[in-house]
């Protein structure tokens, strides 16, 4: 009798396994932000907007989000408004790159996308740019990585990131610039209440 059960037992869980087998092709699933350029200011806030594709009929659930700064020299780390930095790298070499990685809150995209889907475009996270940052465009990319449980994609899979992300910072107008702009808001709309 236990030879028997332990024989069944053994042809269910190879069925088990070769069933999920059948589902082990890589998955791919696409952030792309929307927009894709960002125009703040030094000390400023941006809300990153995009949305997700995925042609595969699996869930995936949200682990962590990641901001890659093509120069480390250049591009400068960003700030966050809410949540924690897990880990922040520089890499040397030819090029000089960094990766921050985010979790712990501030996220306020999907944290379950059930595939296959095309999300509506959704706030991701807010980002500061760090005070005294020169005026300049930046080039980042940025991608928030969701998986499957392994049990329903052992083979793994995709998760793109967007790579055209660029944030242009400009310079704060001055007290003046704005003084006079609102001096001439109110002249036109003197002038043009005594027509």
């Amino acid at each position: 009798m236990f030879r028997s059960f332990s024989r069944a037992t053994l042809l269910i869980f190879a069925a088990l396994v070769f069933a999920a087998a059948g589902n082990a092709d890589p998955y791919v699933i696409k952030l792309t932000l929307s927009p894709n350029v960002y125009t703040g200011d030094a000390g400023g806030q941006i809300t990153l907007k995009g949305f997700f594709t995925t042609s595969d009929s699996l869930p995936f659930l949200y682990s962590d989000d990641v901001l890659f700064g093509f120069s480390a020299t250049d591009s400068p780390h960003l700030g966050i408004v809410a949540g924690s930095v897990l880990s922040s790298q520089n890499f040397s070499g030819r090029l000089e790159t960094f990766e921050d990685i985010f979790g712990g809150g501030g996220y306020l995209g999907p944290t379950e996308i059930d595939g296959p889907a095309v999300t509506s475009v959704v706030f991701l996270r807010t980002f500061i740019v760090p005070p005294g940052t020169p005026s300049g465009t930046y080039d980042y990319s940025y991608g928030v990585d969701v998986f499957p449980p392994y049990y329903l994609a052992p083979m793994g899979g995709t998760v793109d990131f967007d790579t055209s992300l660029e944030i242009k910072v400009v310079p704060k107008p001055s007290f003046y610039v704005l003084l006079s702009c609102a001096i001439g808001v109110l002249w036109l709309i003197r002038r043009a209440s005594h027509r």
